[in-house]
């Protein structure tokens, strides 16, 4: 079964083809990174999925149902991590953490969501005080904190902290384990060997935003 289901995508800004002939599918339980160099459309074709853009032509499903009419019970299913966010500075980790759970009828606990992101020792400190690395996993906190049956991340590895041998702490896998999020579409603009647990790659290049090719990689 397809989570998400792009066919023939075109999005055009008047003469200006962000992008064009996009298709690929993700299977559901699988992580896929889309690629690409700046300008490719990437966060064009994120945005299209999480229903803030809509198609210029093609068409879209995501867990059953177009982005643009899915209601609010479609969206309290997937999660996003925007490319940018604005949160309160003095708003402390476990408040924001409390406030965005209010928003889902089953959120997760806060402590578990405070380990998953390694900011436990983090969770009474205002936002302000945060390195932007930390900033960037109260984002991942945020989206995971509602359970979502799917995440949208745009640039989920800027400011984040690199492990030895270059490849970035992202636990998509732990994040499947212990949250049940079996489904998930990057966006990101780093090689894929860069990123930890990625199961497929589709890469977005040319000068409109054309889908290159798309691999897996064992998971």
């Amino acid at each position: 079964m397809s989570a998400i289901i792009v066919k023939d995508l075109v999005k055009r800004y008047g003469r200006f083809t962000a992008v064009q002939d996009v298709s690929f599918e993700v299977a559901s339980g699988q992580v896929t990174a889309l690629l690409g160099p700046n300008g490719a459309g990437k966060t064009t074709t994120i945005e299209i999925l999480e229903g803030f853009l809509a198609p210029s032509a093609g068409t879209v499903e995501v867990l059953g149902a177009n982005p643009r009419t899915g209601g609010r019970a479609w969206r309290a299913r997937i999660g996003l991590v925007l490319q940018t966010t604005s949160l309160d500075a003095q708003l402390m980790v476990s408040e924001a953490l409390m406030m965005f759970g209010a928003l889902y009828p089953k959120p997760c606990r806060i402590a578990e969501v405070l380990d998953l992101i390694e900011l436990a020792s983090d969770a009474r400190t205002r936002i302000g005080a945060l390195s932007g690395g930390q900033r960037r996993r109260v984002d991942l906190g945020l989206a995971i904190i509602g359970q979502p049956e799917m995440l949208f991340l745009d640039e989920p590895t800027t400011g984040a902290r690199t492990a030895r041998g270059g490849k970035h702490h992202a636990p998509f896998g732990q994040i499947k384990r212990e949250t049940g999020a079996g489904r998930f579409a990057l966006a990101a603009d780093r090689p894929a060997a860069c990123v930890q647990g990625i199961e497929q790659h589709a890469r977005l290049g040319g000068a409109h935003g054309k889908l290159r090719d798309a691999d897996r990689k064992a998971g």
